[in-house]
């Protein structure tokens, strides 16, 4: 009976009735009898199954041969200046507002740690602003604006095909964070470090988080084998055994790309990670968390305060709501409410990651590299505490910074 449900509801499946009929124009088609005009009403049987199908799965089987076969013409390879090496570091940025200061110090980054960059541009550079990317890349791709993060490392990866099983190392990084940080940890040699196959500066939804309502159940138990666990795609150093395997190559080859970020998320970072833990390799992030109390135990009333008052939510307004609510009872609370505060602090980080929800802390007393940059175009008083991270900073790369945020914001 199960199965007899399970295989109705296939059938009622759009994408499934559109298979059927790709399969029996195949069949048509290899029958060299078979009149013009039932051909033709084959085709027009396709047409109207792919006019019927939802968005999400027109673009799940059309958007990768519609890039690869119309937008990838686009695409200018061009060389630059820089020495082929067997450690390749690609680095993919979007020029909104044009070429900044901090993605030339990106570059240069990854060139001083020995890295060929393969520098990866979502829109046109002028000629000015492209010779000086040219005098410090090894390759240069210019691409149509598609498939967010992903769209672009594929573009880089399926550039370097011949080259992949010789080298050495691969890094993935993109300009959704300022990195590196001044008197941040060199964050390529410590990926390095760690002797792992497939490095990250950071996971996400190792932890099962509770409702924002229900915080005070939160259990901090780490389990990288959770469905949803990643490591997160804009720093991500990559060892020869996974760049020797065919079948890395063909994730990419095969990969679907999407502009619709939540599917990126979920076929890239997420996809990605559970490739590299299905095939057996070692992975790694070089700032883990697996006990958040120890964060939390160094740490005074005040501290612990001061930490909840700089929690950042980009994707979770409810949770920002019971923060704020917390806060305001906080106030006139005695004793200060510490397991609480404690316990928001460690769902906050579970539902949303550590790169945005204590980015400020990570920075200040872990020697985080990256800092994301989205947080500092909200105006929800989240800028003010991207403000107050930068205040602690070099008086230079914080001036830089702050007139980049000026130039996106305008």
């Amino acid at each position: 009976m199960i199965d007899d449900v399970k295989q109705r509801q296939m059938r009622a499946n759009p994408a499934y009735k559109f298979k059927r009929e790709l399969k029996r124009l195949a069949q048509h088609m290899r029958n060299p009898l078979i009149p013009a005009n039932k051909l033709k009403r084959e085709l027009l049987r396709i047409g109207r199954q792919i006019i019927n199908l939802p968005p999400f799965v027109i673009s799940y089987l059309f958007a990768t041969p519609y890039y690869d076969l119309v937008l990838a013409r686009k695409c200018k390879i061009l060389d630059g200046k820089a020495e082929p090496k067997n450690r390749i570091a690609v680095y993919l940025f979007y020029p909104q507002k044009g070429l900044q200061k901090s993605h030339l110090r990106a570059i240069d980054y990854l060139a001083q740690s020995g890295y060929a960059p393969l520098v990866i541009c979502n829109a046109p550079l002028d000629d000015a602003e492209l010779c000086k990317v040219l005098g410090r890349c090894w390759r240069y791709i210019e691409r149509p604006n598609f498939g967010y993060d992903f769209g672009g490392y594929r573009d880089g990866i399926l550039s370097i095909k011949t080259q992949l099983g010789s080298l050495d190392r691969l890094i993935l990084t993109n300009d959704s964070t300022w990195f590196p940080l001044p008197g941040a940890m060199d964050w390529i040699a410590a990926s390095e470090a760690l002797n792992v196959d497939y490095a990250g500066a950071a996971w996400a939804w190792a932890v099962r988080h509770e409702d924002p309502e229900d915080f005070e159940k939160i259990q901090w138990t780490v389990d990288k084998d959770r469905r949803n666990f990643h490591y997160a795609s804009y720093a991500l150093n990559i060892a020869s055994p996974i760049l020797r395997t065919k079948k890395f190559y063909r994730f990419w080859k095969n990969f679907r790309l999407t502009n619709e970020k939540n599917r990126t998320v979920r076929r890239g970072e997420i996809g990605l990670t559970t490739w590299v833990k299905k095939h057996g390799f070692s992975h790694g992030a070089t700032t883990e968390l697996m006990q958040i109390s120890q964060l939390l135990n160094a740490k005074n009333d005040d501290e612990v305060l001061n930490l909840v008052e700089n929690l950042i939510f980009v994707t979770d307004p409810k949770m920002k709501d019971i923060t704020e609510a917390f806060l305001k009872d906080a106030q006139t609370s005695e004793p200060f409410p510490r397991k609480r505060a404690e316990q928001l602090i460690a769902n906050a980080v579970a539902r949303q990651g550590m790169s945005y929800s204590i980015m400020g802390e990570l920075i200040e007393n872990h020697g985080f590299a990256f800092m994301k940059k989205s947080p500092a175009f909200r105006n929800d008083g989240t800028d003010a505490i991207v403000q107050n991270i930068l205040t602690g900073m070099d008086a230079k790369f914080r001036k830089d910074i702050l007139g980049e945020i000026s130039a996106l914001d305008r």
